[in-house]
C-alpha cells in the first residue's frame, strides 16, 4: 500500500497548494524527509520508511481517521520542502531558474507566504495527529506510539499543545511556533511547577492533563498551572527573541505601503521590555493564584499534604500548613525567582 495511491490522493490534502502539473515522482523522495525531520520525533523514528509506506501494521488499511490525518501532515510538509527546491534546475552550468513561455517563477514575497501557509498547516495537521492517537491511547491498535519515544515526548510536557497556549496568550501561537518555544516550556515546567510541587502530586497532575477522570479541581489547578507555564514562557521567550512569536524567531513586523512590501526588524528593547513586562506580571498573578487555591482546596488535594496534615503523602516533600509566608516580589531578573 503506497501511502498517496496517485497525484489525485495527494492534492486532496492541499488543495490549492498543488493545482498544476506536479508528478509524484518528483515529490516522493522528499516524503522520506519530511517524515524524518517533522513527524518522527513525535511519532518514532524506527517508524519512518513504515508512515511513508503505509504499512498495516501502523493502522489497518481502512482505518481513514489515522491515515488521513498523517497524509495530510506529510503533503502539506511536503510542498513546503519541495518549494525550495522546485523552482531551481542544477546542470553543469550550476543551479539555475526554472522557467516556461507560459510560467515564470513566483516574486520571492509570494514564495515567502506559500512556503510559511505549507510549513504552518503542516504542523497543525502534526498536532492534530498527535491529539488523535493521545485520546486514542487506550485503543490497542496503536501501541506501537504508546509504547514508543513519540508519545512520551508528546505527554513529558503539561502544555502539550499551540492550541492549549492560544487559549491563555492568543492566535499568534502557531504549532510551529510551539516547536520552537518547546525547550522553554520545559525548562519553565520544571523551574517553576515540577520543583515547587511534592513529587507526587505532580506526577498525578501531569497524568491528568487532557483526561476527563480529572475533577473539576484537579482540572482548575492544570488550568492555573498551565497559565503560569505560558505567560513565563512568553515573558523568557521576549528576552531571547525579542517582541512578537513568528514561526522561527520573534520580530517587530513593520509593512509599508501595500501588504507585498513588508520588513522584518528586531524589536527595541523598551517595546521588548514593556510586553514582557506585561506577560511577568501575569505569571506571578497565575502563580500565587496556584498556591492559594491549592490551599483554599487542601481536601481536594490529598496528595499535595503530609498524612499527618490531613493528606495522604508521606513524602518529606509533602506540604503542611500552615505554610510560612513569603513575601512576594516581581520577578526582575530571572523567571526561576519565583
Amino acid at each position: 500500500m503506497a501511502l498517496y495511491s496517485n497525484i489525485s490522493d495527494f492534492k486532496k490534502y492541499v488543495g490549492g497548494g498543488a493545482n498544476m502539473s506536479l508528478k509524484m515522482e518528483s515529490i516522493e523522495p522528499i516524503m522520506y524527509d519530511v517524515v524524518r525531520d517533522h513527524l518522527a520525533p513525535y511519532l518514532g523514528y524506527a517508524y519512518i520508511s513504515k508512515i511513508v509506506a503505509a504499512d498495516t501494521s501502523l493502522a489497518a488499511a481502512d482505518d481513514a481517521a489515522f491515515w488521513d490525518k498523517v497524509k495530510r501532515a506529510i503533503a502539506q510538509l511536503t510542498l513546503f520542502e519541495y518549494s525550495k527546491i522546485g523552482a531551481v534546475q542544477l546542470s553543469e552550468l550550476g543551479i539555475m531558474r526554472a522557467t516556461t513561455e507560459t510560467h515564470t517563477t513566483a516574486f520571492q514575497y509570494q514564495e515567502t507566504e506559500y512556503r510559511n501557509a505549507m510549513l504552518t498547516k503542516g504542523y497543525e495537521a502534526l498536532e492534530e495527529l498527535l491529539v488523535y492517537l493521545e485520546k486514542e491511547a487506550n485503543n490497542t491498535k496503536y501501541n506501537w506510539w504508546l509504547d514508543g519515544e513519540g508519545s512520551k515526548r508528546h505527554t513529558e510536557l503539561m502544555v502539550r499543545t499551540a492550541a492549549t497556549m492560544r487559549t491563555i496568550y492568543g492566535m499568534d501561537i502557531t504549532r510551529y511556533s510551539y516547536e520552537i518555544l518547546r525547550g522553554l516550556l520545559k525548562e519553565v515546567e520544571y523551574y517553576l511547577i515540577e520543583a515547587k510541587l511534592p513529587a507526587k502530586f505532580y506526577t498525578h497532575l501531569k497524568g491528568l492533563v487532557g483526561k476527563t477522570s480529572a475533577t473539576p479541581a484537579e482540572a482548575q489547578l492544570i488550568g492555573l498551572i498551565q497559565s503560569s507555564i505560558v505567560h513565563y514562557v512568553i515573558q523568557e521567550g521576549m528576552q531571547r527573541f525579542w517582541v512578537k512569536i513568528d514561526g522561527r524567531s520573534v520580530v517587530h513586523i513593520e509593512r509599508k505601503g501595500n501588504q507585498s512590501n513588508a520588513t522584518t526588524t528586531t524589536g527595541s528593547p523598551a517595546a521588548v521590555k514593556l510586553k514582557a513586562n506585561h506577560h511577568e506580571t501575569w505569571a506571578v498573578r497565575h502563580v500565587a493564584r496556584m498556591r492559594s487555591y491549592i490551599f483554599d482546596n487542601k481536601t481536594a488535594f490529598p496528595k499535595c499534604f503530609k498524612t499527618t496534615d490531613g493528606g495522604e503523602n508521606t513524602d518529606v516533600d509533602a506540604w503542611v500548613t500552615p505554610v510560612e509566608v513569603v513575601e512576594t516580589k516581581p520577578i526582575t531578573k530571572t523567571i526561576f525567582n519565583f
